[in-house]
């Protein structure tokens, strides 16, 4: 799979500073970010990390089944990548709502 696949953990519902609490676990496949950075003409360095940003939104519980959900995700993945620098990956596309894949290219 493209995808990052989250596989979400037990937390407490108000952790502590403190504490350490388990969100779940990010499985990414290097071959297919070599693969898929090339086809998207992009290094594979700012596809980890997009694949990364989009893959702990999902262990904080976000979505994009709904157009709705689909927009503020991309707004989101799109502002925390701008704060290290990676360009927007949905720029010139339109929000991708999940129909059995997952919307990062």
């Amino acid at each position: 799979p493209a995808a990052p696949i989250g596989r979400r953990g037990q937390s407490s519902a108000s952790p502590h500073a403190d504490e350490r609490y388990f969100l779940g676990d990010i499985a990414l496949a290097e071959e297919t970010i070599l693969r898929e950075a090339a086809e998207l003409s992009i290094s594979p360095q700012q596809h980890l990390q997009h694949l990364v940003v989009h893959g702990l939104l999902h262990l904080l519980h976000l979505d994009h089944d709904t157009d709705e959900t689909a927009t503020r995700m991309e707004r989101l993945e799109t502002e925390i990548l701008a704060t290290i620098g990676v360009p927007d990956p949905y720029a010139g596309s339109d929000p991708v709502v999940e129909q059995g894949n997952d919307p990062t290219p």
